[in-house]
């Protein structure tokens, strides 16, 4: 089923107000390594010393570097902020209520992803240790995604695959979108069983 740019923001404003969707981000331990590899399109190996978001490649990559550090404020910059909501509006083709309600709660919103997304980190910690990770030992094992463009507009389903003694796990997040800041994160990343 192809969502629209306005199911889209629907969707985020859904997951910003509806409280108890706490779910899990990912990883606090600390790490000795501070490089996460990113697989490009031709299977090339980029060794990311500091985070990036130009591409969703970087963006998973960058959550692995941010676990490595124990430091979600390594992926801060890659959260949405008022004015990231502002210039998606500029292309959105809803209606001009629409798009107020939308500015109007989008500080608020944003503020509640940022938490959101610093509060999962606890529990995908736990379920990875659940699992018998060391996440110290882990490893970018590439991305699954769903993109989609609409009204000028690219938004991801992205799934990290994550590598720990050659059995793969999932961390998922259901909405990246595609910024003048490059890849945001628009929805809570989540441990996937």
């Amino acid at each position: 089923m192809k969502a629209t740019k306005k199911m889209i923001l629907s969707s985020c404003i859904t997951c910003w107000i509806i409280p108890g969707l706490l779910l899990s981000f990912l990883v606090s331990c600390s790490g000795k390594k501070d490089d996460a590899h990113v697989g490009g399109a031709e299977n090339k190996s980029i060794e990311l010393s500091s985070p990036a978001n130009s591409t969703l490649e970087e963006l998973a990559a960058s959550f692995i570097l941010a676990v490595k550090k124990s430091d979600p404020n390594t992926i801060s910059e890659f959260l949405p902020t008022k004015e990231d909501v502002e210039n998606i509006l500029l292309t959105y083709e809803g209606t001009e209520k629409e798009k107020k309600a939308i500015l109007a709660k989008s500080e608020e919103n944003t503020k509640t992803i940022n938490a959101n997304t610093f509060k999962s980190i606890d529990e995908i910690t736990n379920k990875g240790k659940e699992a018998g990770i060391n996440w110290e030992e882990t490893s970018y094992a590439g991305i699954e995604q769903k993109a989609e463009a609409e009204n000028k507009t690219e938004s991801a389903d992205v799934i990290i695959k994550i590598n720990y003694k050659n059995i793969i796990y999932k961390i998922r997040i259901s909405e990246c979108i595609k910024t003048s800041r490059g890849w945001l994160i628009f929805d809570k990343p989540v441990w996937k069983d």
